[in-house]
C-alpha cells in the first residue's frame, strides 16, 4: 500500500486495487435490514491506536431486501505515513431484534 495517496482520487482502478478490499453482506431473514456502518475510530476520542482519517467505508448506509442478492461495501486505508493502523467495522441495524 502506497502513503501519502490522495482520497479523492480513490475511483482510479490502480488505486482501487491496492488501497481498498470489498465485503459482501447478505439478507437471507425474513425482513428488509436498514443497516448503518461506521468505523471505531470516529466513535473514540483521545486514543492513539485509533486514528481517524485512516479507512473509510462506501456507502455508510444500505438497505438490504429480504433475499435479495448480495451487496457490497467497500473499506479503504488512505494512510498519509508509514506505521501500523487499526479500526474496526460497525454495522448498525435498524430494529434488529
Amino acid at each position: 500500500m502506497l502513503i501519502g495517496k490522495n482520497s479523492a482520487d480513490k475511483n482510479e482502478s490502480s488505486m482501487k486495487n491496492i488501497n481498498s478490499t470489498t465485503f459482501r453482506i447478505t439478507n437471507n431473514g425474513k425482513f428488509d435490514a436498514h443497516l448503518q456502518f461506521s468505523l471505531l475510530s470516529s466513535a473514540l476520542s483521545n486514543n492513539s491506536e485509533y486514528k481517524k482519517g485512516i479507512y473509510f467505508v462506501e456507502p455508510e448506509s444500505l438497505v438490504l431486501k429480504s433475499n435479495d442478492l448480495p451487496a457490497e461495501i467497500r473499506i479503504w486505508a488512505i494512510p498519509d505515513t508509514a506505521d501500523v493502523f487499526k479500526d474496526d467495522l460497525i454495522i448498525m441495524i435498524k430494529d434488529n431484534p
